[in-house]
């Protein structure tokens, strides 16, 4: 038989109430995977799937939010809503929680679920807590998130706009607390997380990342500056344009009025430069 030690604690309670004081597992197979994958999907229910506009939303935004640190932070790989297995003393333990970030972890470590080893695991999870289910999200999940030693967890209230944050200290979670600003930093990723016009959002360095949305009005108010800027190149280099023919005529220069039509700015302003001087 083969173990894996993935952590060790001092005393307490693991999962199913099992006293812990070092949690060793088996190596499991990828057929154990497989297994544990159809059996979550064949118990998986439509209110299981459903989510409520608040957190369809919201979820859009993080997304939104945690792609643009893809640029500065190529390590990183976001999930969304992906299954979480992880080995126990006995069995396969699961997770899904709403998003989270892994970190140096290779593609292989995941393939409809995310496995979980001593060296893979989730660098941070975010749950969007539904009125409905409170203690599914405030003690089922985030006791697997704590005991697996997650670095990072998130959980947000929309209706009553709670967002509290959590840090792994030791073998257990401890309150972040916010900011003067009243945010949560994550300095790991240069990320401060709070809440703005009833959402959650996320800022880089100081800097709101945008919504898709506000993306999308960022990128078409880039795009018409850009056509100005064109369009003023273009009103300038043909008012050069005219200015060298007629220089160029006055001076009986035929050869550069020919030209000058199909010359480059750069050319044209050469041949202003000679005609001026």
């Amino acid at each position: 038989m083969y173990w894996q030690v993935l952590r060790f604690i001092d005393g307490g309670v693991g999962f199913g109430g099992v006293p812990m004081t070092v949690l060793a597992h088996r190596i499991v197979t990828e057929e154990e995977y497989q297994r544990a994958e159809a059996r979550y999907f064949r118990e998986e229910t439509l209110e299981d799937m459903s989510e409520s506009e608040e957190s369809f939303v919201q979820r859009e935004i993080t997304l939104a939010a945690l792609n643009h640190l893809k640029a500065c932070f190529p390590d990183i790989s976001i999930f969304n809503e992906l299954l979480v297995l992880y080995p126990l003393a006995e069995g396969i333990g699961r997770v899904v929680p709403d998003n989270f970030i892994a970190r140096h972890v290779p593609q292989a470590a995941w393939k409809s679920s995310f496995r979980v080893t001593s060296t893979n695991r989730p660098f941070w999870v975010v749950e969007y807590v539904s009125p409905s289910t409170p203690n599914k999200d405030y003690v089922e999940s985030f006791e697997k998130y704590e005991d697996l030693q997650i670095p990072y967890c998130t959980m947000f209230e929309h209706p009553v706009q709670k967002l509290t944050m959590f840090h792994s200290v030791g073998n257990r979670y401890e309150p972040m607390r916010a900011d003067s600003l009243n945010r949560y930093s994550i300095p790991e990723l240069d990320l401060q997380v709070g809440i703005m016009d009833g959402w959650m959002r996320f800022w880089f360095r100081g800097e709101l990342l945008p919504t898709l949305f506000e993306g999308t009005v960022q990128l078409r108010a880039a795009s018409q500056k850009l056509v100005e800027m064109d369009q003023l190149l273009s009103e300038a280099h043909e008012r050069d344009l005219r200015r060298v023919i007629k220089l160029a005529t006055a001076a009986g220069r035929m050869d550069i009025v020919k030209q000058a039509p199909q010359a480059e700015p750069g050319q044209i302003q050469q041949w202003l430069d000679l005609l001026l001087g």
